[in-house]
């Protein structure tokens, strides 16, 4: 596991919180940004989630390719995979906007 994820203390019931950045004129293109709350504070992890999903980053944002699918989803769900080789629920993901 990724330091920060140890220092944050994420864990299978950690909530992650994704927002939606922006979307391509086309509409299929997405960059979105990871947060969870960590002691009361709201604390940015797109980098580090990025880096764990082996995703591209564009302008501080995951680059997320497609459409018609629960993109914010489909990160966390990625993600966990990564972290605890187990599927996820829908309760540890929220959108944000």
């Amino acid at each position: 596991m990724n330091d920060i994820m140890t220092v944050l203390n994420i864990n299978e019931e950690t909530t992650f919180y994704t927002f939606l950045q922006k979307v391509s004129r086309d509409g299929f293109k997405r960059l979105l940004r990871v947060y969870i709350i960590h002691n009361e504070r709201i604390i940015d992890i797109t980098r580090d989630i990025a880096k764990l999903t082996e995703r591209k980053l564009i302008k501080d944002c995951i680059f997320v390719r497609g459409c018609g699918f629960d993109t914010g989803y489909d990160l966390v769900y990625s993600l966990y995979q990564r972290l605890f080789d187990k599927t996820m629920s829908y309760k540890n993901h929220r959108w944000l906007n």
